[in-house]
């Protein structure tokens, strides 16, 4: 029995070291459905081993964890939100070596549920959930796909605000700064922002256009997201003086958040401001100046004698 029990551990011990986390398509799953409706959807599992592949499906529910939006993933079995609406046709799938299988599977709309966003989880991984949670496997040995369901009915669509600043104080001394944008979502169905961040010099130019949700981060129901928006920075002088030469700016820049956030939520628009100081242009130009200068008074002192 002992020696059963030190094999069967061993086992367990060293299914985390050759467990391969499944490659999955898409990464997100966004589906619209009534109440009481059965809604068909599918993904893509992809095998990248040479050896054919027996994959494990699971749902977990998830909140995000903070402002940032990072998933925080939960298996309560209290949950009785969409993880317990997804249905597989099997818990388990097969996919041979170096190819892709596709996995159906349907949400069952409880009939009395209310309108506005849920969100899940569905995992995939090569291990079954029992082993895993038994070996205390860590969750990234599971690969998870976001389902985003809107259960049609009265939304509310409304969102705040909170706060549109550059990333630090101060004076800055080139313009791919870090600028950064908090929303607060008040209502129950998740928004998307989109839209720019604009920068003008005193003279109204327009210095840089930037995209204020490249990334596509959401803003899930009464929580608040932090976005923040930047832009490739020069790290060499040389280019450094070529991007301030470029621009040619100097003073006061105003950057302008206009962001919308989808049918049925008012549009956002706030601006903010900083100092821009390129000195590396004005040292390259004091520096050049001076060159000019004592060079005049050399050839000045030339003519005279």
């Amino acid at each position: 029995m002992k020696l059963r029990a030190l094999i069967t551990s061993l086992i367990l011990f060293a299914i985390p070291l050759c467990m391969h986390a499944a490659a999955v398509s898409p990464a997100t799953i966004d589906l619209v459905g009534g109440r009481g409706e059965s809604i068909p959807s599918a993904f893509t599992v992809i095998n990248t081993q040479t050896t054919s592949q027996t994959y494990y499906l699971d749902t977990l529910s998830f909140t995000g964890k903070d402002e940032s939006g990072e998933p925080q993933f939960s298996s309560d079995a209290l949950d009785d939100g969409l993880s317990k609406w997804i249905v597989f046709l099997s818990d388990r799938v097969v996919v041979p070596a170096r190819s892709k299988v596709e996995v159906p599977f349907t949400v069952q709309v409880p009939a009395d549920v209310a309108s506005g966003t849920y969100q899940s989880a569905i995992t995939v991984s090569s291990a079954p959930t029992e082993v895993v949670a038994t070996n205390g496997a860590i969750i990234e040995a599971k690969t998870a796909i976001l389902v985003f369901l809107n259960v049609k009915g009265d939304s509310v669509k409304k969102a705040a605000l909170l706060d549109f600043l550059p990333s630090r104080k101060g004076i800055r001394t080139n313009l791919h700064q870090t600028v950064t944008y908090r929303i607060q979502n008040q209502g129950n169905v998740y928004t998307i922002p989109e839209g720019t961040i604009e920068l003008k010099d005193l003279f109204g130019r327009t210095l840089q256009i930037r995209d204020a949700n490249e990334a596509k981060h959401r803003v899930l129901p009464m929580s608040t997201r932090s976005i923040s928006v930047t832009s490739q920075k020069p790290n060499r002088f040389l280019t450094i003086l070529q991007d301030q030469t470029r621009l040619f700016a100097i003073g006061p820049i105003q950057a302008t958040l206009s962001v919308n956030l989808g049918e049925g939520f008012d549009p956002i628009r706030a601006t903010t401001s900083f100092w821009y100081i390129p000195y590396q242009l004005l040292l390259t130009s004091l520096f050049f100046l001076g060159l000019v200068f004592l060079g005049y008074r050399y050839i000045s002192k030339i003519k005279k004698t």
